[in-house]
């Protein structure tokens, strides 16, 4: 009968054979620490971020130094009746009805127009050598725009490989927003000024051929009546047409007044658009240097370290046994 001896391996040999080959162990983690530290500072790049927190709100006209909401809202828009009726002098517009665009709203347009901005893109180029290849595409994972919930506020956060590069992409996408929001205000505020500019042009054209008619037609009445009691009166159709060639005298007049204020009102219209409408107020930009870096390089080196105390662990066992292998041979 045979038997098969089975050897058995204690603890302490296990010790004793990682304490004999030590060397080999942490030449082991040697070589992979190395390894470590070469690919994490060839390979990965330290981010810096900027955050700014900006406040949008809606500004009234009355906030503005030119007040323009009056002139916004009070048209004459005189009403026409072939009976010459009397004509009212003013009809007050209603509240428009234009609301500001939520902050939802407003990120989603800006983010898509931000990658689409060439002269923005050329920008961020010329800052450093390692933007020369940035493209709308890139530029949208360097920038990020959150919405703070149930505020009025939204952060605007980029991200750079050094502080210097951070602190002037921060600066080119503040600048940015602050111009869109200013392009928003315009666009909304002289859409409305050339809606009422048309309106007023309407209106003049209107009332300047009435009044012209009305005169004409005047000319055919007579000014007074005599009656059989030989009393003379004023004719009172020939009153109707003075009260009305009057009224709408006063309502072309208006007119012509609020036509020539909307023209100065759009002279001034780059100054206003920063003080009415829609405002953007930037807090100072918070600049962090990312510790990502150095997290990726402990991360990395305690993997290394493992990975080399594992393969350092396991060629001392290998070693161990081929040389007792070796030896039971000979």
């Amino acid at each position: 009968m045979s038997y098969t001896k089975i050897e058995q391996i204690s603890l302490r040999d296990m010790i004793e054979t990682l304490m004999k080959n030590k060397k080999l162990i942490l030449l082991s983690i040697a070589i992979f620490l190395i390894i470590a530290l070469a690919y994490t500072f060839l390979f990965s790049k330290q981010n810096v971020n900027v955050t700014t927190e900006v406040t949008v709100k809606q500004v009234e006209g009355a906030e503005s130094s030119f007040s323009i909401e009056p002139l916004l809202n009070a048209v004459i828009v005189p009403s026409y009746n072939a009976s010459n009726v009397q004509y009212p002098d003013v009809v007050t517009r209603p509240q428009s009805v234009d609301k500001a665009p939520s902050l939802d709203t407003l990120t989603k347009k800006f983010s898509n127009e931000l990658i689409d901005d060439t002269q923005l893109i050329e920008s961020i180029r010329n800052i450093s050598p390692s933007y020369s290849q940035v493209t709308g595409a890139s530029l949208k994972s360097m920038v990020t725009i959150d919405i703070v919930p149930d505020s009025d506020m939204l952060t605007i956060k980029v991200s750079a490989s050094t502080k210097e590069d951070a602190t002037k992409l921060a600066t080119l996408v503040n600048k940015n927003f602050q111009s869109y929001i200013e392009k928003q205000n315009f666009d909304t505020i002289n859409n409305k000024l050339v809606s009422i500019k048309n309106q007023l042009e309407f209106n003049i054209g209107f009332l300047e051929t009435k009044i012209s008619r009305l005169q004409k037609e005047m000319d055919t009445v007579d000014k007074t009546v005599v009656y059989q009691s030989s009393l003379v009166e004023p004719n009172p159709a020939y009153i109707m047409y003075v009260q009305n060639l009057s009224s709408n005298k006063i309502a072309l007049n208006n007119a012509q007044s609020q036509y020539e204020e909307i023209k100065k009102v759009e002279q001034k219209l780059p100054q206003i658009v920063k003080e009415t409408g829609l405002t953007a107020k930037f807090k100072e930009p918070v600049i962090e240097a990312s510790s990502s870096l150095y997290r990726y390089l402990l991360k990395n080196l305690i993997l290394a370290g493992l990975v080399g105390l594992v393969l350092g662990g396991f060629l001392a066992f290998l070693r161990e046994y081929w040389q007792n292998t070796k030896g039971a041979e000979n």
